[in-house]
Formats: structure tokens, C-alpha cells, sequence
């Protein structure tokens, strides 16, 4: 039983692996086609002039996640926007909002400023968040928001845009099959882990665990005591 349920989490998970590889790609489509009505130098003039404003200390820029897609489906960590002295939105929809945060990065860069970049969780080298000395600029997938924000969809070209609309369109209805299929995919593999965690349970002789644990935090003192640690 238990080789079988491990088989099966295994697929399962084999195929959602490749359905959130083919949503990386179809959201990278997606980008390539909105970058081509994208006022780029615009975009990056407006971010520098965002960046210059910040009080930043110079460092290097570290990596955290805001999302993850996992057993239970689309997971948002909002513990960063609760500690944030003040959080900017940056709205617009088709990926426009990505495509000015890639130009947000880039002036922090450049600049050589202390800044933690949260990635895009399937397209790794995109970016979904960044904070900047207390200030923590989000991607939001819309066009309107209460709160404060920079509308990236100011830096568009209107007329460009029509142009590939129709290509930018195709490729939201594909990305919301694929993540459908993703996290139908992560689901089953869920269901079948906590079966398979039955037979380990059952198994398991939690008085020998707790002695183990005992004996393990018993030798870290020691071990912490004995080098000053």
C-alpha cells in the first residue's frame, strides 16, 4: 500500500510540475507580447524617479517568497505588506504591472541598494514584490485599487496594444487552464500523502520520538555550553 500511494504522489506531482512549467511559459508569452506595447524608457524614468525618493541604505538585494502554490492551492503570505512601513501597489492588468516592476528592480540595481526581491513563483526571474527601505511595492493584477498605488498601465501604447491584444487574451485563458490543472493535480497528490502518512502514524512510536527529541536538545545545550555559544 504504501508503494503504491508514494507512486501516486509522484505523479501526481510529476504532472503538476509540468502544468506549472507550461504556465511559466505561457505567462512569459503573455509578457513578450504586453513588452511590445510597453513605453520602456518611460516606465524607467518614472521608477528612478520612485527610487531616488526612498531612503535606502547601499547593499545587496536578497530573495523571499509572498506566494506559493502548493497542496491546498494559491498561498499568499501577507506578513511582509503587516510589517511594511507603507506598501505601494502597482496595478495594471495583462503583466504591465510586471513589466514596471522589472524596471523598479533594475533602478535598485543600479543605484546599489539594500532591497528583498520576492520572485514571481513560476517565472522565478520576474518579480512580484520588492521592498525598499520600509517600503514594500506589490504587484496587483488590476486596474483599480483604494490604496496606494502606480498605474502601470500609463505607460502604454494604446494603439500598440490593439495590435496584440488578441495574442495577450489567448494566453490568460490558457494560464487559468494550466493552474487549474496545477493545482488539480497538487490536490490529488495532497489526498493521497495523508492516506500514505495513515500507515506511518499507525507505525510511529511517539514515546521513543519524544525521548529522541529530549536527548537531542540534551546534547545542543551541552554542545552550545561547551563552545560559548
Amino acid at each position: 500500500e504504501i508503494v503504491s500511494l508514494t507512486k501516486l504522489c509522484s505523479a501526481h506531482y510529476a504532472a503538476a510540475k509540468r502544468f506549472l512549467k507550461a504556465l511559466g511559459e505561457v505567462e512569459r508569452a503573455k509578457l513578450t507580447n504586453a513588452a511590445k506595447a510597453f513605453y520602456a524608457e518611460k516606465a524607467k524614468k518614472a521608477a528612478a524617479r520612485t527610487v531616488s525618493k526612498l531612503k535606502a541604505e547601499k547593499g545587496g538585494v536578497s530573495v523571499r517568497y509572498l506566494s506559493a502554490i502548493g497542496v491546498r492551492g494559491l498561498a499568499h503570505l501577507d506578513t511582509e505588506e503587516q510589517n511594511a512601513q507603507r506598501t505601494v501597489y502597482v496595478t495594471g492588468k495583462y503583466g504591465f504591472s510586471t513589466l514596471f516592476m522589472d524596471k523598479l528592480l533594475e533602478c535598485v540595481l543600479e543605484s546599489g541598494l539594500c532591497a528583498v526581491r520576492f520572485p514571481n513563483v513560476v517565472m522565478p526571474d520576474k518579480t512580484e514584490g520588492l521592498s525598499i527601505g520600509g517600503t514594500l511595492f506589490i504587484v496587483y493584477d488590476g486596474e483599480e485599487t483604494e490604496k496606494e498605488s502606480i498605474n502601470a498601465m500609463r505607460f502604454v501604447n494604446g494603439e500598440e496594444l490593439s495590435l496584440v491584444r488578441g495574442k495577450i487574451r489567448f494566453a490568460v485563458k490558457c494560464a487559468q487552464a494550466l493552474l487549474e490543472g496545477a493545482l488539480g493535480a497538487l490536490s490529488q497528490m495532497g489526498k493521497a500523502h495523508d492516506e500514505l502518512e495513515t500507515y506511518y502514524i499507525d507505525a510511529m512510536d511517539f514515546s521513543k520520538s519524544r525521548q529522541l527529541l529530549e536527548k537531542i536538545k540534551t546534547e545542543r545545550l551541552y554542545f552550545d555550553g561547551a563552545t560559548g555559544s
